[in-house]
């Protein structure tokens, strides 16, 4: 093959390669228990954060404790879904599934890839 075609081919599978990049993944693969699809988006859906938040914000809520993608999240009845991404350690939060009540305050970012991440100030279980 000669330089230029061995160039061509290899700016060829670079394009298709970033254009592949760009595509969008579900979240979540399973319907099991604790899976961050359970109850929410349909398969081929994107999971939303809630935009309507924004950093500083306070908020509180009950909701279920469920594994997420990096951080365990709490998924509202009404959708909602917080990514507790400070405030608690992972060895002080109740078993995934657990009903929960909690407060805290609205971050900038986190490392949490779903949901709107929180600094917990409360958490506590509820009687299911």
């Amino acid at each position: 093959m000669h330089d230029m075609q061995f160039r061509r081919l290899a700016a060829g599978l670079a394009a298709i390669m970033a254009c592949a990049a760009c595509t969008s993944v579900p979240v979540g693969n399973s319907d099991q228990p604790g899976s961050a699809r359970m109850g929410g988006p349909q398969k081929g859906q994107m999971q939303m954060t809630d935009q309507t938040r924004t950093p500083g914000d306070v908020v509180s809520g009950e909701g279920r404790l469920v594994a997420g993608v990096e951080c365990p999240v709490i998924r509202t009845q009404d959708g909602g879904l917080y990514a507790i991404a400070g405030g608690i350690a992972r060895g002080d939060l109740p078993p995934f599934e657990t009903r929960v009540r909690f407060g805290g305050t609205v971050l900038d970012s986190s490392f949490c890839m779903q949901g709107t991440p929180l600094q917990i100030d409360r958490l506590e279980s509820l009687a299911e």
